[in-house]
């Protein structure tokens, strides 16, 4: 009986402890390392965006160049892109796009967010292409940016399974590496499960790269994303 009253008890927690999916997502992460660099990929993103837009043909482009915020700063190398997100994919409101140089190589990445917790991430060679994409499987997911040069890439935020999940996820060799740094239960859960544990747990080797990340965390500086709709005067006129 007491078996049975304790694992209720923990569905109980497990169903109410996240928004969206309430998926652990250390299942989800991947080791961030200078040595070992693996990657998750999904192929829930669509399939038919014609992801190698060459940008020197800029005859599309310019006529974009000085009617929205999307295309300033350069970014208008992605308005082809951008322009058949709007015109293909659906719904729009759920579509949401960012600009960051998640690399320190002076060149802006476009990060694509589809339904909350999936991104894509595009950069510029000669052309435009897809790096890598990535699904962080909560609906509760914020990402967040450092100012401090020596951390390029976006600090994220999960929560799932009664715990709430932070982790960094940075371009390395043309791919997305992502890695959880550290939890914290905040629901108790693992004293349920008979875990024995602090509330805050370190996952990382990199001390530097957590400090960051709780400092990131408390600052609160999240990425500034555009809502796709936002690209609708450019692409109607």
């Amino acid at each position: 009986m007491r078996k049975t009253l304790i694992l209720f008890f923990v569905m109980a927690i497990m169903i109410v402890s996240g928004c969206g999916k309430t998926i652990d997502n250390t299942k989800n992460s991947t080791k961030f390392d200078e040595h070992v660099e693996t990657t998750q990929t999904t192929t829930s993103e669509p399939n038919d965006i014609d992801e190698t837009s060459d940008t020197r043909e800029q005859s599309t482009t310019d006529r974009f160049s000085n009617k929205n915020s999307a295309w300033q700063g350069g970014q208008k190398n992605y308005a082809e892109l951008l322009k058949n997100l709007y015109e293909t994919k659906e719904p729009k409101d759920a579509i949401r796009f960012a600009y960051k140089d998640l690399n320190n190589d002076k060149v802006s990445e476009l990060i694509v967010s589809y339904n909350g917790p999936e991104i894509t991430v595009y950069s510029l060679g000669d052309k435009v292409f897809k790096i890598d994409n990535y699904d962080f499987m909560t609906g509760t997911t914020q990402l967040r940016y450092s100012n401090n040069p020596s951390y390029p890439g976006i600090f994220y935020f999960t929560v799932g399974g009664g715990m709430e999940h932070h982790g960094y996820a940075a371009l390395r060799n043309n791919k997305l590496v992502v890695e959880e740094l550290w939890n914290e239960d905040y629901s108790g859960i693992s004293t349920v499960l008979g875990i024995s544990r602090d509330r805050i747990k370190d996952l990382s080797s990199d001390k530097d790269l957590i400090n960051e990340s709780k400092k990131v965390y408390r600052e609160n500086d999240q990425i500034d994303w555009k809502p796709l709709k936002s690209i609708e005067e450019n692409v109607k006129n």
